[in-house]
């Protein structure tokens, strides 16, 4: 009888315990494609390049309570955010709706970017401050889509972004805000800046 190798065991022993040590609910077991589209605008008319997206078929994750998975995004990134120094960020009303309508659009028409510069300035047009976008497609739950952005350097930077104290620009009165929408396998996160 032919038996793996003795690494190739333990490394799926390992594994097995990884996966038991933080159980996977049924509902995100599921077949999706293996996509994880992560074009980054850190804010309409700055400098640098945008990746570009990858195109494919609309993801088909299973029904969830969109809100639920929202509010899970956001507390897994102010856990991030707070353990990188960074203040935890604020649901914003505005924020939310925005994110939510952008992936909702997404997800309709099947265009996955952040859009252009005048869809960019439209989305956010009833925040008063800066924004941040991070987008992903095809991401099963909340856990997947932060790991997957916090994986990626530009995307981890809008996640985790703050000013230090010994930054010139730090204020200790500035308030981040976030904002998360998930429709049908899109996410949109936003983080703003905004000083009241």
């Amino acid at each position: 009888m032919h038996h793996p190798p003795r690494t190739v065991r333990l490394l799926v022993i390992a594994l097995l315990l990884i996966a038991g040590s933080s159980p996977v609910p049924a509902s995100a077991a599921v077949t999706l494609p293996v996509r994880a589209f992560l074009p980054m605008v850190s804010c309409a008319g700055c400098p640098g390049e945008a990746v570009a997206p990858t195109p494919g078929p609309n993801p088909t994750p299973p029904p969830v309570d969109e809100a639920t998975y929202e509010a899970q995004v956001i507390a897994l990134v102010n856990q991030a955010r707070v353990a990188a120094g960074c203040p935890a960020a604020l649901p914003n009303a505005a924020l939310m709706e925005a994110t939510g309508t952008w992936s909702a659009y997404m997800d309709r028409t099947g265009d996955y970017s952040h859009g252009t510069y005048a869809q960019f300035q439209q989305k956010y047009a009833a925040y008063p401050g800066w924004v941040l976008e991070n987008i992903a497609g095809g991401i099963a739950t909340p856990e997947l889509v932060v790991a997957t952005w916090s994986a990626s350097p530009q995307h981890q930077r809008n996640m985790l972004f703050c000013y230090q104290p010994t930054d010139p620009s730090y204020n200790p009165a500035r308030q981040f805000e976030i904002g998360v929408g998930y429709v049908n396998g899109y996410w949109t996160l936003a983080l703003g800046d905004y000083t009241y």
